[in-house]
């Protein structure tokens, strides 16, 4: 794999919840001629695209680094590595080992991430490489 990496999504079940309940918001405002509530729908609405769109976050394990990002694609948090060797999961939970045997919490929440991506890193990360 090329060093564009993996990336995981969001939970595209959230998502779609999240989109038809703002869109419902969204007509229910139109229909009652709330403006606020088509303010706020439209506002939601964009915000659950957003999450069935943009990536949760990113796997570069050529260059050593995993990108958490927000919904506008900005990276919030990095994590760097050695190799995927460094990694440990148990109990679903992700853990990064530095050169001096110090474990490190992964701050990445299986619940948040699309099902198939999620699978696809964890088992990356278990198999010590990419395919």
């Amino acid at each position: 794999m090329d060093d564009t990496g993996l990336r995981v999504g969001f939970s595209k079940v959230f998502g779609g919840i999240f989109l038809a309940l703002s869109v419902t918001n969204l007509v229910l405002g139109v229909l009652t001629h709330a403006m606020m509530s088509m303010v706020t729908g439209g506002f939601l609405s964009l915000v659950a695209i957003l999450q069935l769109v943009m990536p949760y976050f990113i796997l570069h394990a050529g260059s050593g680094v995993i990108e958490l990002k927000n919904l506008l694609g900005m990276t919030v948090r990095r994590y760097t590595f050695e190799s995927l060797r460094d990694f440990h999961v148990e109990a679903g939970k992700i853990y990064l080992v530095d050169a001096g045997g110090n474990r490190r919490s992964v701050k990445l929440t299986r619940w948040i991430a699309h099902r198939p991506d999620w699978d696809r890193f964890v088992a990356a990360l278990q198999a010590k490489e990419f395919e």
